[in-house]
């Protein structure tokens, strides 16, 4: 989904189809970070409930995904970079 619009009423029907849900939200993509005020907005018109997860215990990671995410920021640079030098 390419506009916060789109995010928004994927989000609003799948609620109102189901009436209830978890909804994880990825602020590393811009349209649904830019959906997020509207869909606040939205929730509390429609009384849903927002509840703010913490764990119980301290998180650790895994080596493994650790390695693998810094090797793919590392190949998003070299990505960013190169478009940058062609663009």
């Amino acid at each position: 989904m390419h506009r916060p619009e789109q995010v928004i009423d994927s989000v609003m029907a799948q609620l109102d189809r189901r009436g209830k849900g978890i909804i994880l939200m990825h602020d590393s993509h811009r349209n649904t970070a830019d959906a997020l005020p509207d869909l606040l907005r939205r929730f509390k018109g429609a009384n849903f409930k927002i509840v703010h997860i913490v764990p119980k215990a301290e998180l650790s990671t895994m080596e493994t995904y650790d390695e693998m995410c810094g090797h793919h920021k590392k190949l998003s640079a070299n990505v960013f970079q190169a478009n940058s030098v062609v663009g």
